[in-house]
């Protein structure tokens, strides 16, 4: 026997609960969609800060050789700080400071520092061999 949609009200019922869940489903992804946008662009500005703030306390020194200086608090943030990673470079790529250490080592090998923005992933880095 054949299931049928007989009456008219039937009929609306359906198409009215298809309408539904489809719309909720947009709504939904839209929703999701906006999330991850405004979480990137958290992450965005405070790596802009992060680094805005290392810059400020970049120095150079007795020797014109270029260090960074931050205050006990902040040094103290960064190091104690399992997540935190950065690495500061001169114009000619030379190693100013890095945390950890290690990354240093590794910051060294990627191209020369520019004005713009540049990106680059590391594998397996770290003790807990994140990439």
């Amino acid at each position: 026997m054949r299931f049928r949609f007989s009456s008219l009200q039937m009929r609306l019922a359906v198409r009215l609960a298809a309408l539904y869940v489809v719309a909720t489903t947009v709504a939904i992804g839209v929703l999701i969609y906006q999330a991850y946008d405004a979480a990137g662009t958290l992450n965005d500005r405070d790596l802009h800060l992060r680094a805005a703030d290392l810059a400020r306390y970049t120095r150079t020194g007795g020797e014109g050789q270029p260090q960074l200086d931050l205050p006990e608090t902040l040094a103290k943030a960064y190091q104690s700080s399992t997540s935190d990673i950065f690495a500061v470079r001169s114009k000619d790529g030379c190693l100013i400071a890095s945390v950890p250490r290690n990354f240093g080592e590794v910051a060294v090998t990627s191209p020369i520092p520019t004005d713009d923005a540049s990106y680059f992933q590391l594998k397996s880095f770290g003790a807990q061999a994140q990439d």
